[in-house]
Order: C-alpha cells, then sequence, then structure tokens
C-alpha cells in the first residue's frame, strides 16, 4: 500500500521501524517473567556482531518517563538513599540540559537487560563495551551475569511524538553459544547517593566528602513489552579516513588565496568523493577525475571500486603523495592532510573520530 506509511502496523513508521514488516504486537510479549530468549548461531567467531533492538513498552506513556527526573527529600539521612546537600544532577555535571536535570537527583533510565547464565565467552571486552556504554555486572561468579545497555527514545519528526525505545547490543564469540540470553526492558533509578560513614542512633551524623553524589543504580523495575523491529550486523572492521587542510601547507603554498581555509579544496574534495567514493564508481582504466576514467569519457568497469580510503590517503595526503599526478589529485590545491584509522566497528570509529580525534585536530 503506496499510501500506508506504516506497513506492518507496529506504530512506528516504516523510515523509522527497523523491520518494517514484522512485529510481536498483539502476538507476543514479553515480561520479566517471560523475557525475549536471543540465540545467534552460525556467526563469525571473534568478530563483533551487533544486534539492535526495536522496541515499545505495551502501555505507551511509558515512553514519556525516559529521564524524568524527581527530588529527593533533601536533609534525609537515614536509610538507603541519603541526600544531605540538595544537589541536582545539574548541580554536579553543568554540561547537562537544565532540563530536567535540574529538578532533582533521581533519575528514570530505561535500559536492557540481558541475562547470560555461563560464561561471558559471547561477549566483547569490557573496554569495549565501556565504549558503548554498556556494562556488565557479574551476579555469580563465573557462571552468570547481567549485561546492561542503554535505550534511548525514537522520535518521529512528524509530530514530534515519542514512538518507540531503541538499544543495541554487542558480541564477540569465542565459543559456542550456550543458554539463550535473556532480555528484558527494565527501568532503572538512579540516584546522586550521599555516602554515610558515621550513624548515630541510625541516623547519619558524617560524611564521607569524596562520596558525595555517588550515581548509583538503587532499584529497577521491569517493563512489558513487543519487539517492534531487530536487525543482526556482523561488523568486519571498518576504515575512517579524517581529512583537513593542513594550515602551515595552505599559507605557504596559496598565500593569495584564503588561507588557512582554502575552501575550493575541500569543496572540490567532497564533489569529487560525492561521485567516486559514495557513488562506488568502477571507471577503469587510468582512472583520474571524478567523472572520466582517461580522458576520453570512456568508463570500462573492472569490479572494483576506483575510490576507496586507501586509495584516498594515496592520492590526497600531501605528506606521501608526491609521485601522483596534478589529474589524479583533480587538480586540487595539494595542500590535504589525509589521517587513516581502522576499528573493530563503524560505531566505535565513529565515536574516536567524533568525540576524540576531531577535537584534537580543532584544538591543535
Amino acid at each position: 500500500d503506496i499510501w500506508d506509511d506504516d506497513n506492518d502496523g507496529d506504530g512506528i513508521r516504516d523510515n523509522l521501524d527497523l523491520s518494517a514488516y514484522a512485529h510481536t504486537k498483539g502476538t507476543r510479549t514479553f515480561t520479566g517473567e517471560n523475557p525475549l530468549e536471543l540465540t545467534l548461531d552460525n556467526i563469525v567467531s571473534n568478530e563483533l556482531t551487533k544486534v539492535e533492538f526495536q522496541l515499545n513498552p505495551t502501555n505507551p506513556e511509558h515512553l514519556w518517563y525516559t529521564n524524568n527526573v524527581f527530588d529527593w527529600p533533601v536533609n534525609d539521612r537515614q536509610g538507603q538513599i541519603q541526600d544531605a546537600d540538595g544537589l541536582t544532577f545539574y548541580d554536579v555535571d553543568k554540561t547537562l540540559d537544565p532540563s530536567p536535570n535540574d529538578d532533582g537527583d533521581i533519575r528514570m533510565a530505561p535500559m536492557l537487560e540481558i541475562e547470560i547464565n555461563g560464561g561471558r565467552e559471547t561477549l566483547p571486552s569490557d573496554d569495549v563495551l565501556a565504549q558503548l556504554g554498556i556494562s556488565v555486572l557479574e551476579v555469580v561468579t563465573g557462571t552468570q551475569y547481567a549485561v546492561y545497555a542503554p535505550v534511548q527514545l525514537v522520535t518521529d519528526s512528524t509530530g514530534e511524538a515519542n514512538v518507540g525505545f531503541y538499544s543495541r547490543m554487542y558480541y564477540q564469540p569465542t565459543a559456542a553459544w550456550g543458554e539463550a540470553h535473556k532480555v528484558r526492558l527494565v527501568w532503572a533509578i538512579q540516584a546522586l547517593n550521599d555516602t554515610c560513614t558515621t550513624f548515630d542512633n541510625g541516623i547519619c551524623s558524617t560524611y564521607d566528602p569524596d562520596g558525595m553524589n555517588q550515581l548509583q543504580v538503587v532499584q529497577t523495575y521491569d517493563d512489558d513489552w513487543f519487539l517492534t523491529g531487530l536487525m543482526v550486523t556482523e561488523e568486519h572492521n571498518a576504515d575512517i579516513a579524517l581529512v583537513y587542510e593542513d594550515p602551515a601547507v595552505t599559507a605557504q603554498t596559496y598565500a593569495d588565496k584564503d588561507a588557512p581555509f582554502y575552501f575550493d579544496t575541500l569543496f572540490g574534495l567532497m564533489d569529487g568523493l560525492d561521485k567516486t567514493l559514495l557513488a562506488g564508481a568502477d571507471c577503469q582504466p587510468g582512472y583520474a577525475g571524478p567523472g572520466d576514467a582517461d580522458g576520453t569519457d570512456t568508463c570500462v568497469p573492472d569490479g572494483k571500486r576506483d575510490m576507496t580510503i586507501d586509495a584516498l590517503q594515496t592520492r590526497f595526503d600531501h605528506r606521501t603523495n608526491s609521485g601522483i599526478s596534478a589529474q589524479k589529485r583533480w587538480n586540487l590545491p595539494n595542500v590535504l592532510t589525509v589521517e587513516r584509522n581502522s576499528y573493530e566497528s563503524l560505531d566505535l570509529g565513529m565515536l574516536d573520530t567524533t568525540i576524540t580525534r576531531t577535537v584534537q585536530l580543532l584544538d591543535e
């Protein structure tokens, strides 16, 4: 139906739906007692595999609970949760949005809880999981683990409505899968808890100065949910190139231009990559320009991409391309630096590139 923008009727429009023709709404509801059971067969050993979940609580109003903030009573010096100073999430971390983080010190955060009975041979290293915001709790030494993966809202720009949840989990099996992993939707109650060191008749009289406003999960609650989409992707590494103008070279070589930001260089490169790398151009032999392999307006395919990350570095990195002709550089000013990095997955590469390497570059 070309007029239907939600083919499977699960409440998530097709352009946002991981599985536009399948869901478990009305046929299978997952609960704390009856979780989703996940088994992955025939996946490549020692490589990362990403599992993406799209889901909805059976009560759609629960979507709006996400990251709601509440205020624990100030000067409560008894019990499991204590608040002696009255500080809020925003008081503790000014990088957060004041709304709602200045409303208090208790937060409701949706998470996927994945119960693993057996060893952790299916999991990547803690370092990889930590980069992705995934934590592992050893429930029973060596035999039972609880994995917590963050959940984010799926928001439809049409109507600005919250329409679902999205989460991702990574695996890297080194042995047989074993027992099915049990997947639950839980609400983690996070608190800025003040750590007491001395009690007087059950009331805290002294606090540890280094133990104030410790972020802790003080309780979790199961929710009922159904699956709206599922996608499994084997990650076979990812190469990312960061391309930028070298300001020193630009200033020396093109002093009469708008150094160190010679826009014709970057715009010309973007145009060329749009027509080659993104288009998957296959134009041989002797490919040089974005639209012409050998200057004769003739393209002869050989079944291989003309522009790859390696070729990008070979052609355009001014530090190492002295043997490359101007034609193969698309007659662009030879002022570019290309930094190439390889990662175990695209997600890890994007995190490192945007959060670390780009910031370092701009700070230099």
